[in-house]
């Protein structure tokens, strides 16, 4: 009998164990999935900020503006979209065909980089966006 007193408690190390490795591995999956919410972020408000910076590049550049204010212009208008949803704005620059193009970065909480994206955005086939005449014609 006294073995059997003996062994008593024995599984306790073994619970512990296993235990310790379900909190090392639920840590673990936390934070795999904070960096997949993040890059998911990101995308999106690449997309968005891409979108909303081609439109203000369009809208600019159609009322008489400069290539380079327009774009300035539409800078803006992505950082503001960005931060709107949660992302910085880290590289904003004209692309071919007269599109823009933006890179946003998101930070992931317990990471030391953060999750990035970009995204472009503009006129199709690299086409630029026609005025319209007072008469109503496009030209």
């Amino acid at each position: 009998m006294s073995g059997a007193r003996h062994d008593e408690g024995s599984a306790s190390p073994v619970i512990v164990a296993l235990i310790a490795v379900v909190v090392v591995l639920a840590a673990a999956a936390s934070h795999v999935g904070a960096g997949v919410i993040a890059h998911a972020q990101a995308g999106g408000a690449a997309d968005l900020a891409a979108l909303a910076a081609a439109q203000t590049d369009r809208d600019w550049r159609a009322q008489g503006a400069s290539p380079a204010v327009a774009l300035e212009r539409a800078c803006e208008a992505a950082k503001d979209l960005a931060h709107r949803n949660g992302a910085t704005l880290s590289r904003c620059a004209r692309g071919s065909g007269g599109s823009v193009m933006v890179v946003v970065r998101v930070r992931i909480p317990g990471w030391p980089d953060p999750a990035s994206a970009s995204s472009r955005a503009g006129p199709a086939w690299g086409q630029r966006p026609r005025m319209k005449r007072p008469d109503g014609d496009s030209g």
